[in-house]
């Protein structure tokens, strides 16, 4: 969970700060649209973990509390105060990329998506129709 949230997080405040330009409106901005997903995700998981701290196994019980309190440490110190405020306190860094990974840019970028040439798109569709009909095992 904690690897997945952080990806969604940091995607929010990434869009927010490709759309705008500015740095601390997007990390407000991420906290804000993802902050009630990750903190019911992380009540979800430590529900769930606290069904296996009330089982009579003791390894269980500690696998379950032990999970519960990392998953709540995780959602609030971690993704409610410690990102935020080490994106804050880095600034622009945040942004920053090495040479060889700057020349690259995802897909779902603005810029790229407009550099694509319309007749490039209806080619592509329609090798992909073609090949959508063609009946198995041949190509």
């Amino acid at each position: 969970m904690s690897v997945d949230y952080e990806v969604f997080l940091l995607s929010r405040i990434k869009e927010e700060h490709l759309r705008t330009g500015e740095h601390t409106p997007s990390i407000v901005f991420g906290i804000a649209r993802t902050g009630r997903l990750v903190t019911a995700a992380a009540l979800i998981v430590a529900t769930m973990m606290g069904a296996l701290a009330s089982s009579g196994v003791t390894p269980l019980k500690i696998f379950g509390t032990g999970l519960a309190v990392a998953v709540l440490i995780d959602a609030t110190v971690i993704r409610g105060i410690l990102v935020p405020c080490l994106m804050q306190l880095t600034g622009q860094a945040n942004w920053w990329a090495p040479a060889f990974m700057s020349r690259r840019k995802p897909a779902d970028e603005p810029s790229t998506a407009s550099s694509i040439a319309p007749s490039t798109l209806s080619a592509a569709a329609t090798a992909a129709s073609d090949h959508s009909t063609a009946a198995p095992g041949t190509t």
